[in-house]
C-alpha cells in the first residue's frame, strides 16, 4: 500500500464512522460515544501526519501552496466543528445536527482532498520523497494514536 491508498483508506473508514453515527438516535448513547471517540482519535492523529508531511511538503513549493494553505484551512474548520460537537451531550437534540454540519464539511474536504492532492502526489514529489512521506506519516500517526488512547 502506497501512501494515497493508505490515506484513501482511512477516509473511507471516517465516512463509514460518519454514517454509522448520522444514523443514531438520542437513546444510543454508547454507540454515539464509542464511534464518535474513535472516529475524533483517529481523525486528530491523521490529520497531524498529514499536516507534518504532505501538506507541509506541499507548502513549501511554490506551485502548490495555495492548494496546501486551503486544506490546512480546512482541517481547521473541520477541528472547529469537532471541538463544538464535544462540548454537546450524546443525547442532546443538538448533538446530531452538529454531527450532521460535521459530516457534511469533512466528507467535503476528504473529496477535494482525494481529487487535488492526492490524486497528484506522485507527480507533485516523486516515488522516494512519497515513500518518506509515507514513512513519516505512519510514525507520527502511530505516535499521535499513543497519546490518545
Amino acid at each position: 500500500m502506497n501512501l494515497a491508498d493508505h490515506i484513501k483508506a482511512e477516509h473511507d473508514e471516517f465516512r463509514a464512522m460518519l454514517e454509522r453515527l448520522v444514523v443514531t438516535h438520542g437513546n444510543e448513547v454508547d454507540i454515539r460515544k464509542d464511534t464518535s471517540h474513535t472516529l475524533i482519535r483517529r481523525s486528530i492523529a491523521h490529520r497531524k501526519a498529514e499536516e507534518a508531511t504532505v501538506f507541509g511538503s506541499l507548502v513549501s513549493r511554490n506551485d502548490t501552496r495555495g492548494l496546501a494553505l486551503q486544506m490546512l484551512e480546512q482541517h481547521k474548520a473541520v477541528a472547529a466543528v469537532i471541538t463544538d460537537l464535544r462540548t454537546i451531550p450524546f443525547d442532546d437534540e443538538v448533538w446530531l445536527p452538529k454531527l450532521i454540519v460535521l459530516k457534511f464539511i469533512f466528507e467535503a474536504h476528504l473529496t477535494e482532498e482525494e481529487i487535488k492532492v492526492l490524486a497528484h502526489v506522485e507527480d507533485f514529489f516523486g516515488g522516494a520523497e512519497v515513500n518518506r512521506m509515507f514513512e513519516e506519516f505512519q510514525t507520527i500517526e502511530k505516535g499521535e494514536l499513543e497519546k490518545r488512547k
